[in-house]
């Protein structure tokens, strides 16, 4: 009922030319300034109904529980970070093995309970010691370690945290998150930004954290916590049987800093928490079911649905009934009507890069976020080649829809002559459970089309987005959103028009050095990415002054 009359006033909004958004504030910020004074209860309980209905709504359409049964995490053994945190993955790896291999007599027992035996370890200049817990677990090591790799048993395995989320996929093997302890009586919580990493060693596994800066601190900061630091963590899986293995838990963290200092009493009570989670993470993996699915089957059955997905896309972005709705920043934005609660809008632009260069930077993940603000994260789940199964969550800003949307889909890329093609689809993976922490879209048909022009010198792109939210949002707010997400064909062509530049200034140098020497061999950078523009235009055009990166915001 709540969302028919929210969808009747934004189409007698919409009819007037009015914005919905700046109608809600402005209505939210007039009622609350009239009554804030005489009766603040009504605002109090208008939002928090409103707020408390809209997010049954969402949670009763959009999440479900996560069976037991689940495909076990890949890890490479010749695993090695090539992300920017690569120093300190390294540095972690060091210290975490060198605490978790040293002979106990330099350690003191506090506790041996629930076949847990915990050590401390005092360090002068340090407010906690550093706590080592040793255990049997009935699991192999990778079992174990893939209850540490999946966020969403995080909670299970720590009850003392409020919040755990991924900020960045740094790899499939590397990640940041970010974490917020519970808050105590008369305590703040803490909370930490930390690097994980997954890696083989030996004939096991280790999962190590520690302590890194990152810029989205301030987007998910809680109010009123305490910054603390992850000097280390490790978690080392060492088989010792069929079907069991050694485990070595260590941690270092310091929870005092300038915004608050802990009593005496509270760090003694972290220190005593610790072999806790031992146990737990015993307890979860006596839960664990192995995926009886044939993992070659469903392989064949994702290829195939990712060559009919290129198929579909093409027919989609060329084919008719498509209406103009938007023109901005030189974008022309369609969109398609539907009768079902999929949305469907499609933008078509310029971007300045030739075509290889463009389908370059589609598939480097990593770099998404630089040009879709909406993606919090994004990773590859399975790489099949030239198709891959991939994962991704979105957030909108400034939206009354407050639960992030994530997607498990398959990637293709594929060429039609001269029309490049990159297509998603959703489709269901073991390594990608429903969380409760965010709604799972189901994307339809939706993806990349593009062909060369201008000589090949730029890429005349086509982005199609057919979405279907879920969670119970009405369309017309749905739409509102959505209707956005085409102008990626302008942001991505900012960012790639100064990742061009750049790469033209290294070609120009390295073609100078070579010329230097008398060095004319090797194929020229404009050669690789399949432009006809000559290095004599493009040294006038755009090499010098150097390009300057800038952050466009959608």
């Amino acid at each position: 009922m709540v969302w028919g009359l929210i969808g009747q006033v934004h189409a007698v909004v919409s009819s007037l030319g009015l914005d919905l958004f700046s109608l809600v504030l402005g209505i939210v910020i007039g009622f609350g300034c009239a009554t804030q004074l005489h009766r603040p209860e009504l605002v109090h309980n208008f939002l928090g109904s409103f707020r408390q209905q809209f997010d049954k709504e969402e949670e009763d359409a959009g999440s479900g529980s996560v069976g037991n049964a689940v495909a076990l995490p890949e890890v490479d053994a010749e695993y090695k970070p090539s992300h920017n945190y690569r120093d300190a993955a390294e540095e972690v790896v060091g210290r975490v093995l060198k605490e978790a291999m040293e002979p106990l007599s330099s350690w003191t027992n506090f506790s041996s309970a629930n076949n847990v035996s915990a050590y401390k370890k005092e360090i002068g200049g340090q407010s906690m010691p550093v706590v080592r817990c040793e255990s049997v677990i009935q699991a192999t090591p990778l079992v174990c370690l893939h209850y540490l790799w999946d966020i969403s048993v995080i909670p299970k395995l720590d009850p003392f945290l409020k919040r755990a989320e991924c900020l960045e996929y740094l790899d499939n093997q590397a990640r940041i998150m970010y974490t917020e302890t519970k808050p105590r009586a008369l305590i703040a919580p803490r909370n930490f930004v930390v690097l994980q990493q997954i890696k083989a060693v030996g004939a096991g596994y280790l999962f190590s954290a520690c302590s890194v800066a990152h810029n989205d601190l301030e987007r998910v900061e809680g109010k009123g916590c305490v910054h603390g630091t992850v000097r280390f963590v490790g978690w080392l899986f060492e088989p010792c049987g069929e079907d069991s293995c050694n485990v070595k838990y260590v941690i270092s963290v310091e929870v005092n800093g300038p915004q608050g200092q802990l009593p005496g009493w509270a760090l003694a009570l972290a220190v005593k928490d610790q072999p806790a989670l031992s146990k737990n993470l015993s307890a979860l993996v006596a839960t664990y079911q192995p995926f009886d699915q044939d993992l070659g089957e469903m392989t064949e059955r994702l290829c195939a649905r990712a060559e009919q997905a290129t198929d579909e896309l093409l027919a989609v972005a060329e084919g008719d009934g498509w209406d103009l709705v938007l023109r901005k920043h030189n974008v022309d934005v369609y969109k398609k009507e539907d009768e079902e609660l999929t949305h469907k809008f499609k933008g078509v632009g310029v971007v300045p890069v030739p075509p290889n260069f463009l389908l370059k930077w589609l598939k480097d993940i990593s770099q998404r976020r630089k040009w879709d603000k909406m993606v919090r994260q994004h990773r590859v789940v399975e790489d099949m080649g030239e198709t891959r199964v991939e994962y991704f969550e979105m957030q909108a800003a400034r939206c009354l829809v407050t639960r992030s949307r994530d997607f498990c889909v398959v990637t293709k890329h594929k060429v039609f002559g001269d029309t490049h093609v990159v297509a998603a689809v959703s489709v269901e993976h073991p390594r990608c459970p429903i969380s409760k922490h965010s709604v799972r879209g189901d994307l339809k048909c939706s993806g990349w089309v593009w062909k060369p022009m201008n000589m090949a010198r730029h890429s005349q792109a086509t982005y199609v987005v057919q979405v279907d939210v879920r969670g119970g949002i009405p369309k017309s707010l749905a739409d509102h959103v959505t209707v956005k997400q085409p102008l990626c064909v302008h942001y991505i062509g900012e960012f790639l028009k100064l990742e061009f530049q750049e790469a033209l200034y290294q070609e120009q140098k390295l073609q100078r050095a070579k010329s230097t020497v008398g060095d004319a061999s090797g194929e020229s950078f404009l050669q690789r990415v399949g432009s006809s523009m000559t290095l004599r235009r493009a040294s006038t055009e755009h090499v010098l002054p150097r390009p300057r990166h800038s952050d466009p915001t959608p």
